[in-house]
């Protein structure tokens, strides 16, 4: 019987040490699937902007992510490389971490073109993806301007119509004013001068227009338009005389004529009678 317990307890001791060096060696375990990290699907940006369409990734491995748009049969990026003849898309890669890795699509200046369902793929043989949608709306944001737009040059009784744009800049333009010569139109002082204005949210603007209804020589001047913004333009208005003679107006003469061959102002033509009647009675 102690021959057999010596047997038995050997026996235990050999399988257990055994036991214990198949537990000290490393299991090669099969490395985590990747998958996708939640990150917002839903993007929308003005034209213009820079677009970015996240893409976060868990435990990727040697794995690789692509983007593509969902529309279209070929690759937008594989990797960090892009595969479509677009200067403005790039990809954006960060690694966070071991495990965790960013894979941005980055689209400059994005354009209406631009918008559209993108997915976000990882080369595995189940294909994994996730789909992003991007939205474009517009227009651009641009520096902020302001032009004037009308005729310099108007006859006497015509009307006066001038145009003041004020677009640009991150808001549309509260107010636009008016000014003659330095001083601020109103209705009560100028009561011969009317002012349009409304808002154009498509293009962004703020539109005045002032309207001078059969003007006179008085309405000449330097007109001035200036925005809530602080953005001013100016137009000089010169109203000419129905009679004045073409070279007072400003318009030139065909080749071979001069001004003393042309009609001669009233004024002058008195003058010249009177220079006339004081040589007779002289003589």
């Amino acid at each position: 019987m102690t021959d057999v317990a010596s047997m038995v307890c050997l026996t235990l001791q050999l399988t257990l040490c055994c036991f214990l060096q198949v537990l000290s060696e490393p299991v090669d375990l099969p490395p985590p699937e990747p998958e996708f990290l939640t990150v917002p699907n839903n993007i929308t940006v003005r034209e213009g902007e820079l677009a970015k369409l996240p893409c976060s990734v868990l435990h990727l491995g040697t794995k690789q992510v692509g983007w593509k748009r969902v529309d279209k049969d070929h690759m937008t990026t594989i990797g960090t490389m892009t595969w479509v003849k677009d200067r403005s898309i790039t990809v954006d890669h960060i690694e966070k971490s071991e495990e965790v890795s960013d894979w941005n699509l980055m689209i400059k200046n994005v354009q209406p073109i631009h918008a559209g369902m993108y997915e976000c793929q990882i080369t595995t043989p189940e294909r994994l993806r996730r789909k992003v949608q991007l939205n474009v709306f517009g227009p651009p944001i641009t520096d902020p301007d302001i032009s004037i737009m009308g005729k310099e040059y108007v006859e006497t009784g015509e009307d006066i119509r001038l145009v003041c744009n004020a677009t640009g800049g991150p808001h549309i333009p509260e107010e636009i004013d008016w000014f003659k010569d330095g001083d601020k139109i109103d209705t009560k002082k100028y009561r011969n001068i009317l002012i349009t204005k409304y808002r154009s949210l498509h293009d962004r603007s703020m539109v005045s227009e002032l309207i001078i209804d059969r003007s006179t020589l008085r309405d000449s001047g330097t007109y001035i338009c200036r925005s809530s913004s602080d953005e001013i333009d100016s137009k000089r208005v010169t109203v000419l005389f129905g009679d004045s003679p073409r070279w007072e107006r400003g318009t030139p003469f065909k080749d071979g004529e001069s001004g003393c061959s042309r009609q001669r102002h009233p004024q002058f033509l008195l003058m010249l009678l009177l220079f006339h009647i004081y040589q007779s009675s002289c003589t």
